[in-house]
C-alpha cells in the first residue's frame, strides 16, 4: 500500500480509537513531534464532521420521504392526529 493511503488507515484507527495502546502512545509521541501529522489528523477530524453532517441530511431527507408517504394513507394519518390532540 502506498505511504499515504498507510497514514490515511493509521489516522483513522486512531481517531475512531482501535489502535492498540502501545501503537496509539508511538502515534500520539510522533503526534506531537509532527506539525505535519497534527495537520493531518485535524484535517481527518474535519473530513469525519463533514461526513457525519451530510449523512444526517441524506438521513432526513429520507425520513421526510417516508413520512411524506406514510402520511398519504388515512390510518395513519388519523392515529398521527389521535397521537397530536
Amino acid at each position: 500500500m502506498r505511504k499515504p493511503l498507510v497514514e490515511i488507515e493509521e489516522i483513522e484507527r486512531y481517531l475512531e480509537g482501535n489502535m492498540p495502546v502501545k501503537d496509539k502512545l508511538v502515534f500520539q509521541a510522533r503526534a506531537i513531534i509532527s506539525d505535519d501529522l497534527q495537520g493531518k489528523i485535524s484535517l481527518q477530524q474535519r473530513v469525519y464532521k463533514i461526513i457525519r453532517h451530510f449523512a444526517r441530511d441524506n438521513q432526513r431527507v429520507r425520513l421526510e420521504s417516508i413520512y411524506s408517504n406514510l402520511i398519504k394513507d388515512d390510518h395513519f394519518k388519523s392515529q398521527i392526529e389521535t397521537i397530536f390532540r
